[in-house]
């Protein structure tokens, strides 16, 4: 899976130089302040409260009234795991696999690709959007 997380725009061309170095010190910190177990948990717990998840899928959804107790409590239920705070760790500080542009020469059959217009967490005028409608 290519975008586990956001670090690949430290090494992406689209993105300028001065975004790229400030991005390796924010990831460069982050990875440090998630490589303390109560800091990682503190902001795992705030990133999974009720009322910031509910907040969160609010945006996401174009109809904010999709985001009904039902979608709230199956976006939290997986946060209960015991385990769900090193996934947390991991997807934050982890490898973030490999950019499209890195990818897509491997890619030997047709693909169909869906965008919103009104995606708000990777828009379509992004610089992933940007690629993929160059190869359109």
């Amino acid at each position: 899976a290519g975008g586990m997380n956001s670090k690949f725009a430290v090494t992406d061309p689209a993105v300028s130089a001065p975004a790229r170095a400030v991005g390796a010190v924010f990831f460069a910190v982050l990875d440090f302040l998630l490589g303390i177990k109560p800091l990682a948990r503190s902001l795992f717990d705030g990133v999974r409260a009720r009322e910031n998840v509910e907040a969160v899928l609010k945006q996401v959804y174009t109809n904010s009234e999709r985001a009904d107790a039902v979608i709230v409590d199956s976006t939290l239920e997986p946060a209960e795991d015991p385990a769900a705070l090193d996934v947390f760790v991991e997807i934050l500080s982890g490898d973030p696999g490999p950019r499209p542009d890195e990818i897509m020469d491997a890619v030997t059959c047709p693909i169909h690709c869906l965008w919103g217009r009104n995606d708000q967490i990777t828009p379509l005028d992004g610089t992933g959007g940007r690629y993929f409608q160059g190869l359109a």
